[in-house]
Protein backbone atom coordinates (compact mmCIF):
# COMPACT_ATOMS: atom_id res chain seq x y z
CA UNK A 1 0.00 0.00 0.00
CA UNK A 2 1.53 3.10 -1.17
CA UNK A 3 1.19 6.73 0.60
CA UNK A 4 -0.60 8.76 -2.17
CA UNK A 5 -3.50 7.60 -2.57
CA UNK A 6 -5.74 8.56 -5.27
CA UNK A 7 -9.15 8.16 -3.42
CA UNK A 8 -7.81 10.43 -0.85
CA UNK A 9 -6.68 13.08 -3.21
CA UNK A 10 -10.01 13.19 -5.45
CA UNK A 11 -11.92 13.87 -1.86
CA UNK A 12 -9.56 16.40 -1.31
CA UNK A 13 -10.11 18.47 -4.90
CA UNK A 14 -13.61 17.84 -3.63
CA UNK A 15 -13.60 19.55 -0.18
CA UNK A 16 -11.30 22.24 -1.63
CA UNK A 17 -13.15 25.16 -2.26
CA UNK A 18 -10.40 26.16 -4.99
CA UNK A 19 -9.93 23.14 -6.44
CA UNK A 20 -13.56 21.37 -6.57
CA UNK A 21 -14.47 22.67 -9.75
CA UNK A 22 -12.06 19.83 -11.39
CA UNK A 23 -13.35 16.83 -9.52
CA UNK A 24 -17.18 18.56 -10.75
CA UNK A 25 -15.99 19.07 -14.02
CA UNK A 26 -14.05 14.79 -13.92
CA UNK A 27 -17.35 13.62 -12.50
CA UNK A 28 -19.78 14.90 -15.47
CA UNK A 29 -17.05 12.23 -17.92
CA UNK A 30 -16.28 9.84 -15.18
CA UNK A 31 -17.25 8.22 -12.06
CA UNK A 32 -14.23 6.64 -11.81
CA UNK A 33 -12.97 5.40 -7.98
CA UNK A 34 -9.24 4.03 -8.95
CA UNK A 35 -7.01 5.95 -10.59
CA UNK A 36 -6.76 2.78 -13.21
CA UNK A 37 -10.16 3.28 -13.69
CA UNK A 38 -10.33 6.76 -15.33
CA UNK A 39 -10.35 7.39 -18.72
CA UNK A 40 -7.13 9.14 -18.95
CA UNK A 41 -4.96 6.50 -17.17
CA UNK A 42 -4.67 5.04 -20.72
CA UNK A 43 -2.43 8.02 -21.72
CA UNK A 44 -0.96 7.93 -18.16
CA UNK A 45 -0.03 4.15 -18.92
CA UNK A 46 1.23 4.39 -22.22
CA UNK A 47 4.35 6.43 -19.92
CA UNK A 48 5.12 3.68 -17.80
CA UNK A 49 8.55 2.19 -17.42
CA UNK A 50 10.39 -0.07 -14.72
CA UNK A 51 13.57 1.91 -15.24
CA UNK A 52 15.09 2.60 -12.24
CA UNK A 53 15.96 5.88 -11.28
CA UNK A 54 17.49 6.77 -7.52
CA UNK A 55 14.76 7.73 -4.74
CA UNK A 56 15.20 8.21 -1.27
CA UNK A 57 16.50 5.30 0.41
CA UNK A 58 13.91 5.47 3.25
CA UNK A 59 10.81 6.09 1.17
CA UNK A 60 11.24 3.05 -1.41
CA UNK A 61 8.54 1.13 -0.92
CA UNK A 62 6.40 3.92 0.09
CA UNK A 63 5.14 5.48 -3.09
CA UNK A 64 4.96 4.73 -7.06
CA UNK A 65 7.50 5.45 -8.40
CA UNK A 66 6.86 3.84 -11.91
CA UNK A 67 3.54 6.41 -11.53
CA UNK A 68 5.25 9.41 -10.82
CA UNK A 69 7.73 8.59 -13.51
CA UNK A 70 5.07 8.18 -16.21
CA UNK A 71 3.29 11.37 -14.80
CA UNK A 72 6.41 13.14 -15.09
CA UNK A 73 6.72 12.58 -18.32
CA UNK A 74 3.49 13.02 -19.79
CA UNK A 75 3.36 16.91 -18.22
CA UNK A 76 2.66 19.93 -20.10
CA UNK A 77 4.41 21.54 -17.46
CA UNK A 78 7.75 20.38 -16.99
CA UNK A 79 10.57 18.84 -18.60
CA UNK A 80 12.88 15.83 -16.92
CA UNK A 81 15.79 14.09 -16.92
CA UNK A 82 17.60 10.94 -16.70
CA UNK A 83 21.45 11.73 -15.80
CA UNK A 84 23.64 9.42 -14.79
CA UNK A 85 26.23 10.58 -11.75
CA UNK A 86 29.25 11.83 -13.77
CA UNK A 87 32.13 11.39 -11.00
CA UNK A 88 30.77 7.99 -9.38
CA UNK A 89 31.93 4.56 -9.90
CA UNK A 90 31.27 2.29 -12.44
CA UNK A 91 29.10 0.15 -10.71
CA UNK A 92 26.79 2.91 -10.09
CA UNK A 93 24.26 2.11 -13.14
CA UNK A 94 21.10 4.05 -12.06
CA UNK A 95 20.17 7.14 -12.91
CA UNK A 96 18.96 10.42 -10.98
CA UNK A 97 15.52 11.78 -12.10
CA UNK A 98 15.42 15.59 -12.53
CA UNK A 99 12.61 17.54 -13.00
CA UNK A 100 12.18 21.33 -14.60
CA UNK A 101 9.95 23.88 -14.06
CA UNK A 102 10.54 27.21 -15.98
CA UNK A 103 8.60 30.22 -14.97
CA UNK A 104 8.58 33.63 -16.25
CA UNK A 105 11.93 34.02 -15.76
CA UNK A 106 13.08 31.54 -12.95
CA UNK A 107 14.22 27.94 -13.81
CA UNK A 108 13.88 24.95 -10.78
CA UNK A 109 15.86 21.92 -11.35
CA UNK A 110 15.12 19.16 -8.52
CA UNK A 111 16.57 15.69 -7.86
CA UNK A 112 13.93 13.21 -7.35
CA UNK A 113 16.55 11.93 -4.26
CA UNK A 114 16.90 14.38 -2.12
CA UNK A 115 13.40 15.57 -2.07
CA UNK A 116 11.63 14.82 1.42
CA UNK A 117 8.25 13.01 1.43
CA UNK A 118 5.63 15.94 1.32
CA UNK A 119 7.17 16.90 -1.67
CA UNK A 120 7.06 13.75 -3.42
CA UNK A 121 3.21 13.57 -2.41
CA UNK A 122 2.73 17.06 -3.54
CA UNK A 123 4.34 16.13 -7.17
CA UNK A 124 1.68 13.49 -7.60
CA UNK A 125 -0.93 16.05 -6.43
CA UNK A 126 0.27 18.80 -9.10
CA UNK A 127 1.18 16.17 -11.75
CA UNK A 128 -2.65 14.82 -11.26
CA UNK A 129 -4.17 18.09 -11.01
CA UNK A 130 -2.87 19.00 -14.36
CA UNK A 131 -3.58 15.54 -16.42
CA UNK A 132 -7.21 16.14 -15.15
CA UNK A 133 -7.53 19.57 -16.27
CA UNK A 134 -6.11 18.97 -19.54
CA UNK A 135 -8.42 15.65 -20.07
CA UNK A 136 -12.06 17.86 -19.19
CA UNK A 137 -10.48 20.30 -21.21
CA UNK A 138 -10.25 18.12 -23.82
CA UNK A 139 -13.79 16.68 -23.23
CA UNK A 140 -14.66 20.54 -23.29
CA UNK A 141 -13.57 21.90 -26.39
CA UNK A 142 -12.92 18.97 -29.64
CA UNK A 143 -11.04 21.85 -30.98
CA UNK A 144 -8.17 21.10 -28.32
CA UNK A 145 -8.35 17.07 -28.50
CA UNK A 146 -5.95 17.06 -31.58
CA UNK A 147 -3.39 19.45 -30.70
CA UNK A 148 -3.23 17.68 -26.90
CA UNK A 149 -3.13 14.23 -28.28
CA UNK A 150 -0.44 15.28 -30.49
CA UNK A 151 1.58 16.88 -27.68
CA UNK A 152 1.19 13.70 -25.46
CA UNK A 153 2.61 11.89 -29.06
CA UNK A 154 5.49 14.13 -28.82
CA UNK A 155 5.88 14.02 -25.44
CA UNK A 156 5.78 9.79 -25.93
CA UNK A 157 8.52 9.45 -28.59
CA UNK A 158 10.63 11.76 -26.22
CA UNK A 159 9.99 9.87 -23.24
CA UNK A 160 11.23 6.35 -25.50
CA UNK A 161 14.34 7.87 -26.23
CA UNK A 162 15.57 9.19 -22.69
CA UNK A 163 14.44 5.04 -21.20
CA UNK A 164 16.15 3.77 -24.53
CA UNK A 165 19.21 5.82 -23.73
CA UNK A 166 19.13 5.25 -20.05
CA UNK A 167 18.74 1.85 -20.45
CA UNK A 168 21.81 1.44 -22.86
CA UNK A 169 23.59 3.53 -20.58
CA UNK A 170 22.50 0.66 -17.26
CA UNK A 171 23.76 -2.22 -19.41
CA UNK A 172 26.86 -1.29 -20.43
CA UNK A 173 27.80 0.05 -16.76
CA UNK A 174 25.99 -3.28 -16.07
CA UNK A 175 28.42 -5.04 -18.21
CA UNK A 176 31.85 -2.75 -17.52
CA UNK A 177 31.33 -3.69 -13.97
CA UNK A 178 31.54 -7.69 -14.41
CA UNK A 179 34.56 -7.44 -16.33
CA UNK A 180 37.67 -8.72 -15.05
Amino acid sequence: MYLFSYKDFKTGLREDENKSYMIEKLDLYSNAVSLEDEPFYETINRFRSSIPYAVPKEILFDYDFELLLALVASSFSSSYSLEFPKNSSITSHIPELYITVISEDKSVKKKISKLWPFQIIRLFEIYLEETINLYTFSMEDENEVNPIKEEYNLRKRKFDMIIGEANTIMNRRKILSFSP
